[in-house]
């Protein structure tokens, strides 16, 4: 199994970048959590409240929903954050792109223990510009552009969500549950996600969504053993 991959692209100013971002992980996570999970039995489970809260942007007319869960907030803020600094350490023009990453984790005999199926892949490229090198009419120019893009993405996002081709992992019973959810949060338990970024030349998306199928853990393994 192929992961399914979705790349967005801005232009857009360096105050913009936390934000568009945030708007964007922050919206799909919301779409890939459920309630606390409930089990009664090995496979009879009830699904608690999932809580939600609106979130006005400062630096662009945007709202945006997000789950409220602190420390979910804070996981995803944090990997947001470490890319918007490193962004801003270039004083030129910079470019980057940050991942969303799901996947399921394998219980198995060695060497397949644990191994990442990676299954859904959102990236956000910037081509971000100094705040500086812009006019007041040119930034409010931008900032109108950006606004509509953004909600375009969040519409796609939803679109594709609500797709007949996307996929999503089948429910696990009790003792596998942690193979395909985070269930270290106490209020929420979201698909387990990872966050990571690139600067400079963006990473192709295509070429992450083949990692952690079946055949390429075999592959990897073979190699090993013959090197």
């Amino acid at each position: 199994m192929n992961a399914r991959s979705n790349t967005f692209e801005f232009n857009c100013l360096g105050s913009e970048v936390n934000e568009i971002v945030s708007a964007i992980f922050h919206s799909i996570v919301f779409y890939r959590c459920y309630g606390k999970f409930q089990y009664k039995h090995e496979d009879s489970y009830s699904i608690g409240t999932l809580g939600y809260e609106e979130i006005d942007c400062d630096f662009i007319d945007f709202t945006y929903i997000r789950i409220s869960s602190p420390q979910l907030i804070q996981n995803i803020n944090k990997a947001i954050k470490e890319f918007v600094d490193e962004l801003r350490q270039d004083n030129s023009q910079t470019n980057g792109a940050i991942t969303l990453k799901f996947f399921s984790r394998r219980r198995g005999r060695w060497p397949f223990t644990d191994a990442p199926l990676v299954w859904e892949i959102w990236t956000v490229k910037v081509n971000c510009d100094r705040d500086r090198d812009r006019d007041k009419d040119s930034k409010e120019c931008q900032r109108d552009r950006i606004e509509d893009l953004l909600l375009e993405k969040l519409i796609s996002i939803i679109q594709i969500m609500n797709s007949s081709k996307s996929y999503l992992p089948q429910m696990p019973n009790q003792q596998n549950s942690d193979t395909i959810f985070e269930t270290n949060y106490s209020d929420v338990q979201p698909y387990i996600f990872q966050i990571s970024h690139t600067m400079g030349a963006a990473a192709n998306p295509q070429l992450m969504a083949t990692q952690g199928t079946d055949e390429n853990v075999i592959k990897k393994f073979i190699k090993e053993i013959i090197n």
